[in-house]
């Protein structure tokens, strides 16, 4: 409203400079007629021409100017709007109250014919033109802020803070700031130790202590992913991330498997090998079940094109203790008076002394996760020494109906009494005795070979019988089980 009553006062002042005139007793009327003039003695000539004149100057004196009104050194552009009588006939204006241009538009009537006067602007930044009537009400007037201002009484500063802006980096906290510069919807993130209201005003997206808070540095177990985290508290420099989670690398995933930024898992080695993720033989991490609990298994990716992973094996030459084999495998009997890895080998037997027979059974099973089509590589390096009426038998079982499908076997039982239903109860075939022959008590099995059973393989076994007399001994240098 200050440019508004500035802009009045100089369109009054134009008013009241046009009811003037150089003539002595020469005065213009409120409605533009001019009175006679007494003691002229003026024809009727010369008065009409001294009334053209007056209106004329009248007209150019109340024109539509565009000036350099406001205060703050910025445009008023005014289109002056004037009929035959001297009166306005229209001014519409638009002023937003900021100190920004405003647009005035009026349209001048001199007897009957509309003239439009607009005066160009030496400092206008851009303000449009208007055409509208006068009972328009809003003129659409575009008016812009010029922002380097000439006669240097507002800053750039101002100038933003007038268009509502944030610079986020004048050195104040001020706007909807948290902290100096940062925080809040407009600016940038703030460091750890800054005040926060929540943790999107923060770098490491946490806000420690409600609306009085500070940004704290990111933990591996603040409930956010942040920092180097790939995932929720995890990846990077944190732990594995589970399956499915965010990954870069195979080290950010419990599984240590990254595929196209996602944790996942490879089921067995033959899959690896089909997925084109295989570098040669070695330990992989294998998750069977496909759950991410995975652990490192051996792969062999050689041996008929590779893809065999390794669920059994026990060498005492290598290291391998008795609690190695009692962890691989499950107990389900064994009544054996020596049961012991003594050197490079674990032996078993009854315990008989001189001629004295005792009878004593054992069984193990070991339970095969990794899925497979009954393919196999079987290893086993086993001495029988003096093995009379005893018996013993290697095997798996295969498909849902769980299968007995023989590795080794050799049993020497026939005829010989003693032992009890129990024991005999987990002979699980008859052998056959064709490696070697029944009536042999000494034998070595030493194998390295394939092996196929007719469904997937879901169990490993190993059962013996002893009736011993003094020194009968059962020797289990090695074995070892590969699927795919």
């Amino acid at each position: 409203m200050r440019r508004w009553g500035s802009t009045l006062g100089l369109m009054a002042g134009l008013l009241l400079a046009a009811g003037c005139d150089d003539s002595e007793g020469s005065t213009v009327r409120q409605d533009g007629s001019i009175p006679p003039v007494d003691g002229g003695g003026s024809s009727d000539a010369e008065l009409d021409a001294a009334q053209d004149a007056a209106l004329g100057d009248a007209a150019l004196k109340d024109a539509a100017m565009d000036a350099m009104l406001d205060g703050g050194g910025q445009d008023a552009a005014m289109d002056a709007t004037l009929d035959g009588g001297g009166q306005d006939a229209a001014m519409d204006a638009t002023l937003d109250g900021g100190g920004q241009d405003a647009a005035m538009d009026a349209t001048l009537d001199g007897g009957g014919q509309d003239a439009i006067i607009d005066s160009g602007l030496a400092q206008d930044t851009g303000v449009a033109e208007d055409a509208a009537s006068p009972d328009s009400g809003s003129l659409e007037d575009a008016a812009l802020l010029d922002s380097s201002l000439g006669d240097g009484s507002s800053t750039d500063a101002d100038a933003a803070e007038d268009a509502g802006l944030l610079t986020c980096s004048n050195g104040t906290l001020d706007g909807s700031e948290t902290d100096t510069d940062c925080g809040g919807p407009e600016c940038g993130a703030c460091l750890d130790g800054q005040s926060c209201l929540s943790g999107s005003d923060c770098a490491s997206s946490v806000c420690s202590g409600g609306l009085a808070g500070i940004c704290t540095a990111a933990a591996c177990d603040d409930g956010v992913q942040n920092g180097s985290e790939t995932g929720v508290d995890c990846g990077g420099a944190c732990g594995g991330c589970a399956l499915s989670e965010g990954c870069v690398l195979d080290d950010d995933c419990q599984s240590t498997w990254c595929d196209g930024g996602s944790c996942t898992s490879y089921i067995s080695c033959n899959e690896i090998l089909l997925a084109g993720r295989s570098s040669g033989d070695g330990l992989y991490a294998i998750d069977p079940l496909g759950v991410g609990e995975a652990r490192e298994m051996l792969c062999d990716m050689t041996t008929d094109g590779g893809g065999f992973t390794q669920v059994a094996s026990f060498d005492p030459s290598a290291g391998d203790a008795l609690a190695d084999f009692l962890t691989l495998m499950t107990q389900l009997d064994n009544d054996m008076e020596v049961f012991q890895v003594v050197s490079d080998r674990l032996e078993w037997n009854a315990g008989g002394r001189s001629m004295s027979q005792q009878r004593a059974a054992l069984a193990y099973r070991l339970d095969v996760d990794v899925p497979n089509d009954g393919e196999m590589i079987y290893e086993l390096s086993y001495d029988a020494d003096r093995l009379n009426g005893s018996g013993v038998w290697l095997y798996v079982e295969s498909g849902a109906g769980r299968t007995r499908e023989n590795l080794d076997c050799n049993d020497v039982t026939a005829g010989i009494t003693g032992y009890s239903p129990e024991q005999l109860s987990l002979v699980p075939y008859a052998c056959g005795n064709t490696d070697p022959p029944g009536n042999v008590t000494n034998w070595i099995w030493s194998r390295d070979e394939q092996r196929s059973a007719a469904e997937e393989v879901v169990s490993f076994h190993i059962v013996s019988l002893h009736a011993d007399r003094g020194n009968d001994l059962s020797k289990l240098f090695s074995f070892a089980l590969w699927v795919r």
